[in-house]
């Protein structure tokens, strides 16, 4: 396998960003994660309605 240089690992290819305030606090917000779970599984069961009509 081809070994990566330095400069190519620090490069923007594998660059992650920082998550923003609003980002960590609705990772723990449990209301936005109910929210979410619950959107979540309509779409799936919407999916699977479709499949089996």
């Amino acid at each position: 396998m081809k070994s990566l240089s330095k400069s190519r690992l620090k490069s923007e290819e594998f660059y992650a960003s920082k998550p923003l305030p609003w980002v960590k606090f609705f990772r723990k917000f449990i209301p936005w994660q109910l929210f979410r779970f619950i959107v979540i599984n309509l779409k799936v069961m919407k999916i699977v309605a479709y499949g089996h009509s």
